[in-house]
């Protein structure tokens, strides 16, 4: 782990950047993020401040590493790795993904490898050039390549961050290796690129975590499958079997964390009139969303709030209020409950 001050400017650090180690920014030793390379495309000037190119990210605290949904979180932002940081947001170490593959294990059953490729890849050729792979992104929208050989076959990943890197060090300082000019000019074989991950349709799920990004290889290229994307797969198998509180049709996480944490907070509320309840909501989006809670218990008939709003949180808090209103006119002698 590689621990830098955001005031530092580009030119000092180049080399660290180019080490294979974790590069944290910090400002006055508190987490500011981590370097996103696809900000050199716009501050690639050496005497660009490092807090210019930082990407902000979330640490974790030790008490987050017991809520599973915000250790994925955390590796969907980050990657390989979770940062650990203390009350006063100073890193302390990092936790990589291979250390939490048996705690994410239990959340890929019934997840199809077929359902993860993503098909939209394009190839080069190793001998082409730097410039070469450079124009094919950048015309494709793409942040990777597959690199090929002459019989075809998949031997590498070049990222749109390697290139940018690449393009950075032509004729100028940084690390020895990269002291020559014309670097653009070079055949991809002759620079380094990230060693291929080839998997076909038979590889176990779990082996998907310990790379970015997979070659899906049978008897030709198929596509990709990137850790993102089952990460993502996981987040929302954990999400669908909550045994006490469910949620249906919410994808962005902020709006998920706000809309659970108000179901769960209600949920210990009624606890002391329902037993063991098990809550419900779906939420089907549209110019207006449509809402429905659901609440089961073993003491009570079933309750249902059903109603409309441009927002689901506030949809959320109007359903909770619905069925606070029905539970305080039973309690108050009402036989029936209206539902």
């Amino acid at each position: 782990m590689i621990i830098i001050e955001r005031s530092k400017q580009l030119k000092e650090v180049l080399n660290d950047l180019l080490k294979d180690q974790p590069v944290i920014v910090v400002d006055q030793g508190k987490l500011i993020g981590v370097i996103d390379r696809r900000a050199l495309n716009i501050y690639k000037n050496q005497n660009t401040k490092i807090d210019r190119i930082t990407r902000s990210i979330t640490g974790l605290t030790e008490d987050d590493l017991k809520n599973m949904e915000k250790i994925i979180e955390g590796l969907m932002e980050n990657g390989d790795y979770l940062i650990i940081v203390d009350k006063d947001r100073r890193p302390k170490k990092i936790i990589k993904i291979n250390d939490l593959k048996d705690s994410l294990a239990k959340f890929i059953n019934n997840i199809d490898i077929k359902e993860l490729i993503d098909t939209h890849v394009e190839t080069i050729n190793e001998k082409e050039s730097l410039e070469q792979a450079r124009a094919i992104m950048i015309r494709n929208g793409l942040e990777y390549l597959i690199v090929t050989n002459s019989k075809n076959m998949p031997v590498g990943i070049i990222t749109y961050d390697e290139v940018l890197m690449y393009s950075m060090l032509s004729n100028k300082p940084g690390r020895r290796d990269y002291e020559t000019n014309n670097i653009l000019n070079k055949s991809i074989k002759e620079l380094i690129y990230k060693e291929v991950s080839i998997i076909n349709l038979k590889t176990p799920i779990i082996d998907l975590l310990d790379r970015d990004i997979h070659v899906v290889y049978e008897r030709g290229i198929r596509g990709v499958i990137k850790r993102k994307d089952l990460l993502k797969r996981i987040l929302k198998n954990l999400r669908y079997t909550r045994s006490d509180v469910q949620i249906f049709g919410i994808e962005d996480n902020y709006t998920y964390g706000i809309v659970l944490d108000e179901l769960t907070s209600f949920k210990e509320r009624i606890g002391k009139i329902l037993k063991e309840p098990m809550i419900s909501l779906r939420i089907k989006g549209s110019r207006v969303y449509e809402g429905k809670l659901t609440i089961h218990s073993q003491n009570y008939p079933i309750l249902i709030a059903e109603d409309l709003d441009y927002d689901p949180i506030t949809l959320t808090k109007r359903l909770i209020s619905i069925i606070q209103n029905k539970l305080s006119r039973s309690k108050k002698g009402k036989k029936k409950i209206d539902y």
